[in-house]
C-alpha cells in the first residue's frame, strides 16, 4: 500500500496487530496543549501516516474495512516525530477519514 496521511474520525484504539483481539498499545502522543502523554487511544482529527494494511477485512459496527498499520504524527496545530511509538500500531480503517 502506498504511504499516505489521513486523520482519525473518532477516538481510536491503537492495537499491536490487525484485529480487536490484539492488545491495545500505549504510545506517547501529542495533546492539543502540545504535551506528549502516554495514551492507548488517538483522539479525533489526529493525523497519522498509513504504512500498510491487513489482507483481510473486518466488520465493526456495520462498517467493513481493512486494519491499517499507522505511525501517529500529531494534531493539526503541531506535528511530532513518529519515534514516540517504538512499533507500528494498528487501527481499524473505518475510523480513519478517506
Amino acid at each position: 500500500v502506498d504511504r499516505y496521511r489521513t486523520s482519525t474520525k473518532t477516538s481510536t484504539v491503537m492495537r499491536s496487530g490487525p484485529g480487536k483481539n490484539y492488545d491495545p498499545v500505549t504510545c506517547k502522543i501529542m495533546s492539543e496543549s502540545g504535551e506528549s502523554q502516554p495514551a492507548k487511544t488517538l483522539p479525533p482529527k489526529y493525523i497519522v501516516e498509513v504504512v500498510g494494511r491487513s489482507e483481510k477485512q473486518d466488520t465493526i459496527e456495520n462498517t467493513t474495512d481493512h486494519w491499517m498499520a499507522i505511525l501517529p504524527l500529531g494534531v493539526e496545530s503541531g506535528y511530532m516525530g513518529a519515534g514516540n511509538c517504538n512499533q507500528t500500531v494498528w487501527v481499524f480503517g473505518g475510523l480513519l477519514t478517506k
